[in-house]
């Protein structure tokens, strides 16, 4: 029997369906990749494994992909938005499901800024005072989290203040920043240009991330040609640096 491992740092997690063949869980990955990405999001490394398979095992040889089978996107946008749901939606779909979508702040509601700021009026306290209650810190860390998973950004115009502090955010910390415009805007910035790159409608956004899903599933693959060797190591950071020192082919 075959299993679908998942692995990340210091712990590994297993899919609880069992495949009679190699063939039929690496179709299955393939298939639910999104959905089984989303699920064991806190982990790495996918690896398709038989039921004889013991990671510390001296010698123990494996084949797996040191890549994660999607793509994290964050969508970044206004809470008043009601495009969002569609665009979010449209995005799962593109290169049968490659990109794994985060949305969920949108379940706050259109007026959940304007409740917070109303109830921190009403208790007396100032901008300051309320940006450091726990409310605030508790969406904060919320969305930087899933900003920090994201691979791509996507900044949905229209977008206030928040917005833009948190595509600068992650452009900032290295990821890929895409803004897509509902229309033209009245005002025009030169600081667009910072992101990587401006869209003037959605299906120009659609075009680009189809092609960088292409361009990502032709890059050659990291093999793994033996998990652990003599010193029996069984730190996660020299686990991976192994790995890659023992490539099949890239």
């Amino acid at each position: 029997m075959w299993y679908l491992k998942f692995m990340g740092r210091g712990k590994i997690a297993f899919f609880p369906q069992k495949f009679s063949t190699y063939k039929a869980a690496a179709e299955f990955l393939r298939v639910n990749r999104s959905s089984l990405w989303d699920r064991y999001s806190d982990y790495q490394v996918a690896d398709i494994v038989n039921s004889d398979y013991d990671p510390w095992k001296k010698g123990q040889k494996s084949i797996m992909d040191l890549r994660s089978p999607v793509k994290n996107i964050y969508v970044i946008g206004s809470l008043r938005n009601a495009d969002i749901k569609k665009l979010a939606v449209d995005l799962r779909g593109i290169h049968n499901g490659f990109y794994s979508v985060f949305d969920d702040w949108f379940s706050a509601g259109p007026r959940a800024d304007d409740e917070w700021l109303e109830h921190q009026k009403f208790k007396g306290n100032s901008m300051k005072q309320a940006l450091a209650g726990p409310a605030a810190q508790h969406v904060c860390a919320f969305d930087k989290k899933h900003l920090d998973m994201a691979d791509v950004v996507v900044l949905a115009m229209p977008a206030g203040k928040s917005g833009h502090l948190e595509a600068g955010y992650a452009k900032g910390t290295g990821k890929k920043v895409y803004v897509v415009f509902d229309k033209e805007p009245e005002r025009w910035d030169v600081m667009y240009n910072l992101l990587d790159g401006v869209f003037e409608n959605k299906e120009e956004l659609y075009a680009q991330l189809k092609a960088d899903a292409e361009a990502y599933d032709a890059e050659p693959r990291l093999y793994v040609a033996s998990v652990t060797d003599d010193s029996g190591t069984r730190s996660y950071e020299d686990w991976i640096k192994r790995c890659r020192e023992n490539t099949l082919g890239r």
